[in-house]
C-alpha cells in the first residue's frame, strides 16, 4: 500500500482502542492475553494447506519474493527469514522476520507450496487464517510499524492486503503500486483493532475470485464483506507475508479450499466480553422453595431467579444438599476467581466463598461426596490446564482451601464433565494446542476427596469442544459442539452402566447446528438449553423423548456460554452471553414438572401497547405529537434511501434531513430529506462538498450546518458548511463559514437557539479531546468566530451530549482507549458554561450512542462498550430522572452509531450498527 498515505486510524465504523497487551522484547515473547481465543477456520473443505510443521529451518513451501520481479526494485530485500519451532502464545511454529531497516524497506515471503496448485497456485474461493505477532519497529509507523497479509498476491507491487498497524487492522489494494509511488493504492477498509509491541492479532480471510468479494475475521469478529474487482482468476494468484522494516512473527497458518466446501467463515471460541446490562429485577421475597411433584420429560417454564454477584460467562455451576454454588468465568477482558454459594431460595442470598487457586474459565466443576472439584479449565493468557482442584464444603457451606488432586493427562478447557456417584468422566474440549480432542477419561474419588488415576475410555468419533454431555436414560451423551472448524447439530451416544462406557454409535442429530449450550438431565431426559452456532444465538430448549428432540418452552431471551445446575426438582442457568455478545448477570430457573414453587409468581405487568401506525394516505401525515407514558417501545418506521453508519440527521419545520455517513468502504456525499410522514418519501438534495461522517449536522434558522467531520483517507476537518433550507424543503448550495479552530471528528454538536457548541471528538492526530468551542449564528447564516469554553476533565470522543434544565451534559464516550460511563455536567445559561463537574455516572459504560433531552429529562438510546478487542451493543434506553439513571424502555434490537432527531414528542433513530456490526437502513420512532 501506498506508506506514505497510510495514517494511523484508531477508529472506523464504531470500533475502537483497547487496552495494550504485554510488551515483549527481543526473542523472548509472551503469550497473548484478553479474549483473544485461539481461531480456527470453519470450511470443510476438500483440501487444505498448514505451513507447519517445517523443515530446514524454514516453511518448505515459501520463498522469497524478490525473485518474483526483475529488475528488483531498490525497495524490496530479501529479509532475514527463519523459523522458530515454537514460542509462547502460539500452536506449532514460527515464521521469523528478524531485519529492520529504515522505511521503504520491504521484504517479502510467498507461498510457492504446491497443495492446491503449481507454484503457490491457489483455488478460486478460499480462506486463509494466521496468527501475526509484530514486536520491534524501525522508523516508520510506530510503535510496531506496519505488517502485511497479502491474502490475494500477484507479485510485489500488486495484490490485496490486510494491514495491521498500531490502531486498526485494514484492507489495501495495490495496482502496479509501489511504497513510495502516488498511484495505485486503493484502501477500502479500516476495522478498529489497537495492536501494542508484542500482541499476537488472529486474522483470517476468504477471497472468492469469481463474485471478486473479500471478507476478514479479526480475533474471530467478522470485520466487513468487500467487493474488490482486483480479486479475479485471470492469473494464477497465491498469498504472503510481509514486513516494512520490522521484525514480526507469523504462525498458525491454514488455507482451506472451498470451491468444493461448506461453512467458510470462521468460528472463534464463543469468547465473552461485558455490556452493561441491567440487572433484572428480583422476584418477590419468598420462603425457600418446596419441591414439586416431578413429571419426567415434562416442559420447562424458566423465570427469573435474581442476580449473580457479578456478570460472567463461561462460568460453572453445582449444586450440594440446599446450596447453588457458582465459580469462576470471565467478563471477557479477565477471567475470575471468584466463588460464591447462596441456599436454594427466593431471593438467592449470595456469599462470597474460598477463592480459586487460579483464574479461570471454560472449566468443570463437580460435586462428589463433600467435596467440590475444579477440573481443568484455562485463565486469559494461558492454556488449557490439566490441574484439578478439591475443597471440603462444609456443613454451613463454605468451602476450606483448595488443595490439588490428581491431574489430567493434558490440559482440557471448555470441555465436558459428568459425574456418577464417585466417578468424574471428561469428554472432549480443547488441548494444549487449542484443538477440539476426542478423548474420554474418567477417575474415581476415596472418601477423603483424593481422585484415582485417570484411565482412557473409547474415544469420540470426531473431535469436539464446547459440546453438551450428560448421563440420561443409561447413556452418555456428546451433543453438538464444535469439530474445531464448524459447530454441528451430530449427537454421539454410548451405553453406560457403572463406568463402563460402551461404543460410540450416533444418535438422533439436533435440530440445528449447536455449541455453548446447557446441558442437564432432566428426570432421566437429556435436554439443551440454549446455545450458539458462532453466528446466532438461540433460546431453545429441546428434550430428548423417545429418540426424538421436542422442542420444550423457549428461554426468555436468548443465551450461550452459561453456567447449569439441576436438582430433583429445579434447573438453574445462570450468566452467560445474550445475542449481543454481552455478558449476562441474570439467574433463570424452571420447576421440572411443576411451578417454581407452590406459591404462585406474580404475573408481570406487560409494557403498554403501542398505537398502531395509522395506514399511508394520500396526502402526508402532519409530524406527529405524542405524550408518551414511560415503559413505551419503539417500533420500526421505514428506511433511509441507504444503509449508513455516522450520518447526521436534523429537522426544520416537518422535515426530516439526514447527511453523510458510511457504509464502512465509503463515505457519502448524500443529503437526503422527507416530510415525517408514513411512508417516508425521500429526496436528494444537494450534496455535501466532500465524503463527510462522525461530523455535526444541526439547523439553525433558515440554515443546515455541517460541522467537521471526515472522509476515509482524511484527517478530521476544520470546515464548516452551511446551506439554505428553500421553501419546499431543498437546500441551496453549500458555502463555507467559519471553520473550527482545529479538525474535529466523532464530536458533539449542541444547538442553543442560535448557538453551536462543539464537545470533545477526534483531532486530526486521531486522538480524543478535551475542547469545548461555541459560536453564535447571525441572520444570514454567518457563523461567528469561535471561543473556547472550560474543557472537559477528561478527554472525550464518541459521548453524548444535551442540555437541560440549565445544565449541559456530557455522557459516557471513549477517552481514546476505553468506553467511559462518567457523566460531565455544567451550568449554562445563554452561551455561558460553568466549570465541568461530575455527574451521576451512567449504569455502565457506552459510546456511540444517541442522547437528547425529552420530556426535559437526559435520555442515551442504544450505544456500545468496546472492550477486549469486541463491541457489545445494548438496545436500552436510559434518562436521567431525580439525580439518578434508569433503564425506562428499549430498543427493538442493539444498535449503536446511529442518526437521531426529536419532532414532534416522537424520537427518530436512523442507520447505525446492529449487535452483529451489519449496517442499517432501518428507521425506529417512538418515546421513552
Amino acid at each position: 500500500m501506498l506508506l506514505s498515505k497510510h495514517v494511523p486510524l484508531s477508529l472506523l465504523i464504531g470500533l475502537f482502542a483497547i487496552a495494550c497487551l504485554p510488551i515483549t522484547n527481543g526473542r523472548q515473547l509472551s503469550a497473548t492475553t484478553g479474549g483473544n481465543s485461539p481461531f480456527r477456520t470453519m470450511a470443510t473443505a476438500p483440501s487444505r494447506y498448514t505451513a507447519f510443521p517445517a523443515v530446514s529451518g524454514q516453511p518448505e513451501d515459501f520463498r522469497d519474493a524478490t525473485t518474483d520481479v526483475a529488475p528488483g526494485p531498490d525497495w524490496l530485500f530479501p529479509g532475514d527469514w527463519s523459523l522458530f519451532p515454537s514460542l509462547a502464545g502460539f500452536s506449532g511454529g514460527v515464521f521469523h522476520q528478524e531485519e529492520t531497516g529504515a522505511f521503504p524497506h520491504v521484504t517479502i515471503r510467498r507461498y510457492a507450496g504446491a497443495t492446491f496448485g503449481t507454484d503457490g497456485a491457489l483455488p478460486a474461493h478460499y480462506t486463509i487464517s494466521l496468527a501475526v505477532q509484530p514486536f520491534a519497529m524501525a522508523d516508520h509507523m510506530p510503535p510496531i510499524g506496519e505488517n502485511g497479509v497479502l491474502v490475494y498476491y500477484k507479485n510485489p507491487t500488486n495484490y490485496v492486503e490486510l494491514v495491521i498497524s498500531g490502531g486498526n487492522v485494514a484492507v489495501w489494494s495495490a495496482n502496479n503500486a509501489g511504497p513510495t509511488s502516488d498511484a495505485g493504492w486503493t484502501g477500502h477498509y479500516w476495522f478498529g483493532q489497537t495492536t501494542a509491541t508484542g500482541d499476537i492479532r488472529r486474522l483470517s480471510a476468504e477471497i472468492d475470485t469469481v463474485t471478486h468479494q473479500l471478507t476478514y475475521w479479526v480475533e474471530g469478529r467478522k470485520a466487513a464483506t468487500l467487493t474488490i474487482p482486483m480479486l479475479t482468476e485471470t492469473a494464477p494468484h497465491t498469498f504472503a507475508l510481509r514486513s516494512i522494516g520490522n521484525k514480526i512473527n507469523f504462525g498458525e497458518i491454514v488455507v482451506d479450499d472451498l470451491t468444493g466446501g461448506t461453512n467458510p467463515s470462521p468460528t472463534p471460541p464463543p469468547s465473552a466480553s461485558p455490556t452493561p446490562i441491567p440487572a433484572p429485577s428480583i422476584s418477590p421475597t419468598a420462603t425457600p422453595t418446596v419441591s414439586p411433584t416431578v413429571t419426567p420429560g415434562g416442559p420447562l417454564t424458566f423465570q427469573d431467579s435474581g442476580t449473580l454477584p457479578k456478570a460472567a460467562a463461561w462460568n460453572r455451576a453445582i449444586v450440594k444438599g440446599t446450596h447453588l454454588y457458582v465459580s469462576g468465568g470471565t467478563n471477557g477482558s479477565q477471567s475470575f476467581t471468584d466463588v460464591w454459594s447462596s441456599p436454594i431460595q427466593q431471593p438467592l442470598a449470595w456469599q462470597a466463598r474460598t477463592a480459586l487457586p487460579l483464574p479461570t474459565e471454560g472449566h468443570g466443576f463437580a460435586v462428589l461426596g463433600n467435596y467440590a472439584y475444579v477440573v481443568g479449565g484455562w485463565g486469559r493468557g494461558s492454556a488449557p490446564r490439566a490441574s484439578v482442584y478439591r475443597a471440603l464444603i462444609n456443613a454451613d457451606g463454605s468451602l476450606d482451601s483448595w488443595q490439588a488432586t490428581t491431574p489430567l493427562p493434558q490440559g482440557r478447557a471448555f470441555h465436558g464433565l459428568v459425574v456418577d456417584n464417585d466417578r468424574l468422566v471428561v469428554i472432549e474440549g480443547w488441548n494444549p494446542g487449542y484443538a477440539a480432542t476426542t478423548t474420554v477419561w474418567t477417575a474415581t474419588a476415596d472418601a477423603n476427596g483424593a481422585l484415582s488415576a485417570w484411565q482412557s475410555g473409547p474415544i469420540l468419533p470426531e473431535r469436539r469442544m464446547w459440546a453438551g454431555t450428560c448421563i440420561a436414560d443409561g447413556k452418555l451423551l456428546v451433543i453438538g459442539g464444535s469439530n474445531g472448524s464448524a459447530a454441528q447439530s451430530t449427537v454421539y451416544q454410548a451405553t453406560y452402566t457403572n463406568g463402563q462406557i460402551g461404543a460410540w454409535q450416533v444418535g438422533p442429530p439436533l435440530p440445528k447446528l449447536m455449541l455453548g449450550q446447557a446441558c442437564v438431565s432432566v428426570a432421566g431426559t437429556a435436554t439443551t438449553l440454549g446455545g450458539s452456532n458462532a453466528t446466532d444465538t438461540f433460546s431453545d430448549v429441546y428434550q430428548l423423548i423417545n429418540g426424538t428432540w421436542t422442542v420444550s418452552n423457549a428461554l426468555a431471551g436468548s443465551r450461550f456460554g452459561m453456567a447449569s445446575a439441576a436438582t430433583a426438582s429445579q434447573v438453574y442457568l445462570l450468566g452467560g452471553q445474550n445475542a449481543g455478545q454481552g455478558i449476562l448477570g441474570s439467574v433463570l430457573a424452571a420447576a421440572i414438572g411443576g411451578p417454581p414453587s407452590p406459591t404462585p409468581t406474580p404475573t408481570p405487568v406487560p409494557p403498554p401497547t403501542l398505537t398502531p401506525t395509522p395506514l399511508p394516505s394520500p396526502t402526508p401525515t402532519p409530524v406527529p405529537t405524542a405524550t408518551p407514558a414511560t415503559g413505551q417501545r419503539f417500533q420500526v418506521s421505514g428506511n433511509l434511501p441507504q444503509a449508513a453508519v455516522w450520518a447526521g440527521a436534523a429537522v426544520k419545520g416537518t422535515t426530516l434531513y439526514v447527511s453523510g455517513g458510511t457504509n464502512g468502504s465509503q463515505s457519502f456525499t448524500d443529503v437526503w430529506s422527507s416530510p415525517i410522514q408514513q411512508p417516508w418519501v425521500w429526496q436528494a438534495r444537494t450534496a455535501l462538498p466532500v465524503p463527510t461522517e462522525g461530523h455535526g449536522f444541526a439547523v439553525v434558522g433558515n440554515y443546515t450546518y455541517v460541522v467537521g467531520g471526515w472522509g476515509r483517507g482524511s484527517a478530521p476537518r476544520a470546515t464548516v458548511y452551511r446551506a439554505l433550507i428553500n421553501a419546499d424543503g431543498s437546500l441551496g448550495s453549500w458555502q463555507t463559514t467559519t471553520p473550527l479552530p482545529q479538525g474535529r471528528a466523532f464530536h458533539r454538536l449542541v444547538v442553543d437557539n442560535d448557538r453551536l457548541v462543539v464537545i470533545g471528538g477526534w483531532n486530526p492526530g486521531y486522538a480524543a479531546t478535551t475542547t469545548v468551542w461555541t459560536a453564535t449564528v447571525d441572520a444570514s447564516g454567518n457563523v461567528s468566530a469561535w471561543l473556547a469554553g472550560p474543557d472537559l476533565p477528561e478527554r472525550r470522543v464518541r459521548a453524548g451530549a444535551c442540555y437541560a434544565d440549565g445544565t449541559l451534559f456530557v455522557t459516557g464516550g471513549s477517552d481514546g482507549s476505553q468506553t467511559k460511563a462518567t457523566v460531565f455536567q455544567a451550568s449554562y445559561n445563554t452561551g455561558q458554561i460553568g466549570n465541568w463537574t461530575l455527574g451521576p455516572a451512567l449504569p455502565g459504560p457506552i459510546e456511540g450512542h444517541a442522547c437528547l433531552t425529552q420530556n426535559g429529562q437526559v435520555t442515551t438510546l442504544g450505544g456500545d462498550n468496546y472492550v477486549g478487542g469486541n463491541l457489545f451493543p445494548t438496545n436500552a434506553v436510559q434518562q436521567l430522572v431525580n439525580g439518578s439513571w434508569s433503564q425506562v424502555s428499549q430498543l427493538p434490537a442493539a444498535r449503536f452509531a446511529q442518526a437521531c432527531a426529536p419532532a414532534g414528542g416522537l424520537i427518530y433513530l436512523l442507520g447505525g450498527h446492529d449487535a452483529a456490526h451489519n449496517v442499517l437502513a432501518a428507521i425506529w420512532q417512538g418515546a421513552p
